[in-house]
């Protein structure tokens, strides 16, 4: 099976992140389920991207922004 974002936002660190794309796919015990989640922010004129994606036991973030920060 597999469960899909229609909206939402998310606060950390006193800022709000949009959620832009979600899922969450199922096949097999909870342990293989995947995430895949991305969420934006703009802040000062920068905007920056973070996206949550692989195993739910174990996923990995990633952090971008545009323009990219030193």
């Amino acid at each position: 099976g597999q469960l899909e974002l229609v909206e939402g936002c998310f606060r950390f660190s006193d800022h709000i992140f949009q959620l832009v794309q979600g899922r969450m796919g199922f096949d097999g015990p909870l342990e293989v389920a995947t995430l895949e989640l991305v969420a934006t922010l703009c802040a000062q004129g920068v905007d920056v991207i973070a996206s949550l994606a692989g195993k739910v036991d174990n996923p990995k973030l990633t952090l971008r922004s545009v323009p990219p920060l030193p």
